[in-house]
C-alpha cells in the first residue's frame, strides 16, 4: 500500500509547491503590469489589467478546475469562519495546482487564465489566518470566477 500512497503524496506536494510558486509569480508579475499600463493620473485594478479579449476555447482540465473554484465557494457560504476559510483557501490552491498541471491551451488563452488563477490564488492567500480579511477575499474569488465567464467560452456553467 505504501507504494502506492507514497508518489500520490510526493505528487501532491509538488503540485502545491508549484501552485505557490506561480501564485508568488503572478503576485509579484500583475502589479507591475498594471503599473506599466496605467495612465499616471489613474491606476487601475489588476482586475481591469486583465485582457479583454473573450471567447477562449476550454480544455476538460479547464472546466474542471474552475468547477471546482466555483463549488468550493458556494459550500463556503457568506461568512465562512476561520477553519471554513482555511479549507476553502486549500480548495482554491489545490484547484490552481491541478490547473497548473494539466491545463493545456493556447498562448493567448493561458495568459488570460493566469491574470484569472493570480486573483483566485490571492483570494486563498487573503483567506488564511484569523480575523483575515475575509469578505474582500471573497469578492475577489467571485470576481475572478465572473471574470472566468467573461474570457472563455464556459458552457458548462450556463
Amino acid at each position: 500500500m505504501k507504494h502506492l500512497i507514497q508518489p500520490l503524496a510526493w505528487g501532491v506536494t509538488l503540485a502545491s509547491i508549484l501552485a505557490a510558486a506561480s501564485a508568488l509569480a503572478l503576485s509579484l508579475a500583475t502589479p507591475m503590469a498594471a503599473a506599466a499600463t496605467a495612465a499616471p493620473h489613474h491606476l487601475h485594478s489588476a482586475q481591469e489589467a486583465l485582457p479583454v479579449s473573450a471567447g477562449h476555447a476550454t480544455d476538460a482540465a479547464l472546466r474542471e478546475g474552475m468547477s471546482r473554484v466555483r463549488d468550493a465557494l458556494q459550500s463556503a457560504g457568506r461568512a465562512p469562519d476561520d477553519q471554513a476559510a482555511a479549507v476553502l483557501a486549500g480548495e482554491i490552491e489545490a484547484a490552481g495546482a491541478y490547473l497548473v498541471a494539466n491545463c493545456r491551451l493556447p498562448e493567448a488563452a493561458d495568459t488570460t487564465l493566469h491574470g484569472v488563477l493570480g486573483n483566485l490564488l490571492g483570494a486563498a492567500d487573503r483567506l488564511r489566518g484569523p480575523g483575515a480579511p475575509r469578505d474582500a477575499a471573497l469578492r475577489q474569488a467571485r470576481s475572478a470566477l465572473a471574470r472566468y465567464q467573461q474570457l472563455f467560452d464556459a458552457p458548462h456553467w450556463r
